[in-house]
């Protein structure tokens, strides 16, 4: 929560620079404070369930004067602080104006002592079969299923730039497709075994599909938390080749390389015809919608 702009007090940078009797907290996380921070503050991260336990048992006393920062003025964990604190009692509190970005700004030096949680990567990393998730929704006019895909093997390779420049996600078709909302025994058995015959996705021919990556190209001015790749490549399915082009998050973690993507395909560019409107008339009951949507979290290490 953020609380009401009519409740914020600001301090400018020059206000704190010639106070230094208040308590300067940076609610960053504690391996970005440690990368760089203002001089004399301390790490207090709002992101954290305990961080007005934290504060509290710090400085006890809420007439106590505390100024909180964060990354810029773009970004709003110094208010969600703010919120927080004055929930707590605290009354005497404020949001350093500009944050980080404009104490640097302003030609203040910062304490850059610390070393980056994620150091550059490079190489090739393989895929962590436990970690990863993949998730498939079907359709058709006034219902759908969803289940489970298994990862069977994979990997990636970033480059010296540390954006990836190859890649390759391998599904077990034959075995690994499940279906979570049908909770009727016979009924779910059904649709997987509907699933695996020449209707759909013949995995008696075809065993495996799989994900080739053939670019990732970095999208300009995207938020963490929002796709930062344009990736296209290649999926396979019942030994069909077509090209794919997926926005997708690809970001360095501590032990590796994290993949997220959700989107569409067109099944039916892949031989999975039935039920298609495009390719068979007049199937009432029987419609299934030619778009599948996947769901792909996969960390390689």
């Amino acid at each position: 929560m953020l609380p009401e702009s009519d409740k914020i007090q600001y301090t400018s940078i020059n206000d704190y620079s010639a106070d230094s009797s208040k308590v300067l907290v940076d609610v960053r996380l504690p391996d970005v404070f440690a990368e760089s921070h203002i001089p004399g503050s301390v790490n207090f991260c709002v992101y954290e369930v305990a961080f007005n336990e934290k504060i509290a048992e710090a400085y006890p006393e809420q007439d106590t004067p505390i100024v909180v920062y964060g990354e810029s003025a773009a970004f709003k964990a110094a208010e969600s602080a703010i919120y927080k604190l004055l929930g707590a009692g605290y009354h005497n509190v404020s949001i350093l104006e500009g944050g980080l970005h404009a104490w640097q700004v302003a030609g203040n030096s910062v304490d850059t002592s610390g070393e980056s949680a994620f150091p550059a990567i490079q190489g090739k990393f393989a895929l962590n079969l436990e970690k990863t998730k993949i998730r498939w929704i079907g359709r058709n006019l006034v219902n759908q299923h969803d289940g489970k895909l298994a990862a069977k093997s994979g990997s990636i390779e970033i480059g010296a730039s540390g954006a990836p420049i190859a890649g390759e996600l391998v599904i077990d078709m034959a075995d690994g497709i499940t279906c979570d909302d049908l909770t009727d025994a016979g009924a779910n058995a059904g649709l997987i075994g509907h699933l695996k015959s020449p209707d759909f996705f013949e995995t008696d021919k075809y065993p495996e599909a799989s994900f080739t990556l053939l670019s990732a190209e970095p999208l300009e001015n995207k938020l963490p938390g929002s796709p930062n790749y344009a990736v296209k490549g290649t999926m396979q399915i019942k030994g069909l080749q077509a090209e794919l082009h997926i926005p997708a998050m690809i970001s360095q973690l501590d032990q590796g390389v994290g993949f997220q993507a959700q989107f569409d395909f067109d099944r039916t560019k892949w031989n999975v015809l039935y039920g298609s409107g495009s390719i068979f008339e007049k199937l009432g009951m029987h419609l299934v919608n030619n778009l599948v949507s996947l769901q792909v979290m996969a960390f390689f290490e």
